[in-house]
Order: C-alpha cells, then structure tokens, then sequence
C-alpha cells in the first residue's frame, strides 16, 4: 500500500520543478521523482531485511557487484578482464574496486601463468563465508520485491525499464548529448 503522504511529496516535488521549468512534462517529472524515491526506500528496505536476516549492512553496489560476479562464478574465480566485460565498468574502477576487496580480506589478485598481463582475482575463504550468506539474503530480498506484481505487470516492467536504459544509452552515452557536444565545440 502506498503512503498517501509518499505520493503527496512526489507530486509537490514534481510541480516545484515544472513551476521552475515550465516546459518540463509534469508526468515525466512525477515518474522521475518516482523513482528516485523508490530507489531510496529500496535502500531502507534492503537494509532492514538483512538486519532482520542477521546479516550485515548493505555493502556498495559497485562491491556486492565484483562478489557477486565472483561468488556465482566456477571455482570463485575469473580473471580481471572477465569481471570488467561482466560488469560493464572500465578496468580503472575493477582495479580500485579489487584493491579494496584485497584489503578486506574477500578477495585474492595472483598472476595468469597463461597469460601474464592478466589477473585472476579469487574470492578468499573470508569471501566466500560472506557471500555464502550475503548474496543468498540479497536474491530473497529481489524476489521478494516483486511479489505484488503479476507476470504481465513484470514483464511490462522490464519492458519499460529497458527503453528508459536504451534512452539514456542514445541521448547521453553512446555518444555526448547535444548539450556537451555543443559545449565542446565552443571551447
């Protein structure tokens, strides 16, 4: 059940900014504040779910990802390269993300023997005793975050969250948006 109160806010936040910017859609406006408290309450709720489970705070997006990736891996492992192309981010933020989890103790850095400019990053026994419960509490807590929903509702869902993904990609990062390209050529 939605907090009457919720969706007042959403709604004074949306038409503060079309009184601002009166040629924004009020109905993208409330759809965006939408989401951004959805992916507020998601953080709230993810938290009071592992509390209750036990478990520890959520930890980071970019680190439940490396774990994740490496948890559900064979064997714990894949080498550096891997869990780039996997996850999507540039090898910088691998790198500082794995030099992180190595000072923690939940992850280990050794040299391919096949391949020498390559890694392999492995989850440590410390790692593996965290993800065996974290990332089990986490996929019931993204199950459960959908129950209200039928099977047609979640499949329009992810068909609307993946054109709003695919729009981001072609307005601001396949290529500079019009803005930053008009800014670039003026300087």
């Amino acid at each position: 059940m939605n907090d009457p109160a919720d969706e007042e806010r959403i709604r004074t936040t949306a038409a503060r900014y079309a009184d601002r910017f009166p040629w924004l859609s009020m109905d993208s406006l409330e759809a965006y504040v939408s989401l951004l408290h959805t992916l507020r309450l998601h953080m709230v709720a993810i938290e009071r779910h592992l509390i209750a489970l036990g478990q520890a705070k959520p930890i980071s997006s970019a680190r439940h990802t490396v774990l994740r990736t490496l948890y559900l891996a064979p064997g714990y492992r894949l080498s550096q390269n891997e869990i780039t192309r996997e996850i999507g981010v540039s090898p910088t933020n691998i790198t500082n993300l794995i030099d992180v989890l190595q000072r923690d103790g939940m992850v280990t850095r050794s040299m391919n023997p096949g391949d020498r400019r390559s890694n392999y990053i492995e989850l440590t026994a410390a790692g593996i005793e965290f993800c065996s419960a974290y990332i089990p509490a986490v996929a019931g807590f993204m199950a459960s975050m959908f129950e209200d929903l039928s099977e047609d509702e979640l499949e329009q869902l992810k068909t609307l969250l993946g054109r709003i993904r695919e729009g981001m990609y072609q307005r601001y990062l396949r290529e500079p948006s019009p803005a930053v390209a008009s800014a670039l050529k003026s300087r």
